[in-house]
């Protein structure tokens, strides 16, 4: 009788005991304020132990941060690494609180921060005040403002790449399609000049969040119609090199300037220059990138201006590298045919004759390329 109780304990000893772990194990409470950000290139493999960790340890809060854009979290931060005086050299994410201690970096959290859990016995959450903190800095740590994570390399890279938008590339359709309407050098260069300040000027108040931003879907549709309107364009422009226009005569009516005509002329004026780059750029600017985004939100934060500053007037000035050299290429074909026209003895009537046929043969080549781009803007 005594074995057969004896028995009867062991077993329901075996059956109870996983049970009581378990319970046990589920019952683990603990309270972690955890900041990171989906732009922090160490926190990934942290993410992904924490939120392990919270569906293993039911009895587990934590609590996330995003510390690079969220200005409020960014704050509370600072006030930790203030308070518990944490070196300069040591603030950065992924970095965990718990009552009475901290983890800072990717190999330090996913080494020992379950073993803090299991061995913790206040289930409080970590409060901003001074007390005695055990704290443990890792090597694999990104750096505490997300504007150290913009390198020379990667914003110039972005801003080249972003270059090739169908955004950028309809701005630079609209650009090609008025210099190659203009004949006369010095007023190209003016023209020109004139029509880069102004994108420059929207580019750069944008990217400091002083002008609302459209949807990528808005600036996707614009595109395509500025590609559709230039595709047309170019069309009598090809066809016009193949063969001269049929010469006839002008009746009253048509002496008089069409409305085409006069809007022809004041698209190629300093107005009509102004009045097109300011808003094609606007309603362009749907298009954006992530850097654009941390620099536009670094430059909102108080205290930051001058930092992202910098680096906003250098990303947007990349954006007008394919205008600048477009312009100078109009320029240089310009004063090239000019030399050549002078340099050889031609009568007024032949200068006039050369001038024309280089103007020519430039809209043919203007209106391949506004074709091309076109198509390509348009279906892709």
């Amino acid at each position: 009788m005594v074995r057969l109780s004896v028995r009867l304990c062991f077993v329901l000893l075996l059956l109870v005991l996983p049970f009581s772990l378990a319970q046990e194990q589920d019952g683990q409470e603990d309270c972690v304020y955890y900041f990171t950000s989906n732009d922090c290139p160490t926190c990934a493999e942290t993410d992904t132990l924490l939120d392990t960790l919270a569906v293993k340890y039911p009895g587990l809060q934590v609590v996330k941060f995003e510390a690079y854009f969220n200005q409020e979290n960014a704050q509370l931060l600072r006030k930790y690494f203030n308070t518990f005086k944490i070196p300069e050299e040591s603030r950065g994410i992924p970095v965990v609180f718990l009552q009475g201690g901290y983890l800072i970096g990717d190999d330090s959290i996913q080494q020992l921060l379950e073993g803090r859990i299991i061995e913790n016995t206040n289930p409080a959450c970590p409060v901003v005040e001074e007390g005695n903190m055990v704290g443990i800095v890792g090597e694999e740590i990104s750096p505490q403002h997300v504007i150290k994570t913009l390198t020379f390399a990667k914003v110039t890279g972005t801003a080249l790449f972003q270059s090739i938008f169908s955004a950028t590339l309809a701005l630079f359709l609209v650009f090609l399609a008025l210099l190659s309407t203009i004949k006369k050098d010095q007023v190209l260069v003016k023209r020109g000049i004139l029509f880069i300040i102004i994108a420059y000027g929207i580019y750069l108040l944008s990217g400091m969040g002083l002008l609302p931003v459209f949807s990528a879907k808005v600036s996707s549709v614009l595109s395509k119609i500025i590609a559709l309107i230039v595709i047309v364009m170019s069309i009598p422009r090809i066809r016009q090199f193949f063969g001269p226009k049929k010469a006839r005569r002008r009746t009253e009516h048509e002496e008089k300037k069409t409305w085409q005509q006069k809007l022809e002329e004041f698209c190629v004026s300093s107005w009509g220059f102004i009045t097109i780059s300011l808003v094609t750029s606007f309603f362009l600017l749907g298009s954006s990138t992530r850097v654009v985004e941390i620099l536009r939100n670094v430059f909102s934060t108080v205290g930051s201006q001058m930092v992202a500053l910098p680096f906003i007037v250098y990303y947007n000035l990349l954006l007008m590298v394919p205008l600048l050299i477009l312009l100078a290429v109009f320029f240089v074909a310009h004063i090239t045919v000019e030399k050549h026209v002078q340099k050889e003895v031609f009568s007024d009537l032949q200068k006039v004759r050369w001038r024309e046929h280089y103007h020519k043969v430039l809209r043919f080549i203007a209106g391949i390329v506004m074709f091309i781009l076109g198509v390509i803007v348009f279906f892709f």
